[in-house]
């Protein structure tokens, strides 16, 4: 595993601002595109945000990158503007919807 410079480092978390997240087990997660490769983007709800790895011609590349508190700070911050939940770092809370009414349904006269 590779550690990214900071410069690189910088431009992935400044990009991920605008990036779409979607939740998965690890916390919130983005494919970020900076400089011809794909960087995957991860926010924990406990954690500093990180890079782990990134994708370019040659395929999977594990690199490590923190975000620094201000880097982290300034993400976790986009994420409440473009996610109006309660709970912008973490998964949402499970709603069990209602069940369906059942409807009569008309079968063959004898």
């Amino acid at each position: 595993m590779t550690h990214l410079d900071p410069a690189t480092a910088a431009e992935v978390f400044a990009a991920a601002r605008t990036a779409s997240f979607r939740t998965t087990n690890l916390g919130l997660m983005a494919d970020v595109s900076v400089g011809g490769y794909s960087y995957r983007v991860i926010v924990e709800p406990h954690h500093l945000a990180h890079i782990d790895c990134r994708f370019g011609w040659g395929g999977t590349e594990w690199t490590f990158a923190s975000a620094t508190v201000e880097q982290d700070r300034a993400l976790r911050h986009a994420l409440t503007q473009a996610r109006p939940s309660p709970s912008a770092v973490g998964p949402a809370p499970h709603r069990r919807q209602p069940p369906a009414p059942l409807q009569r349904q008309e079968g063959p006269t004898r």
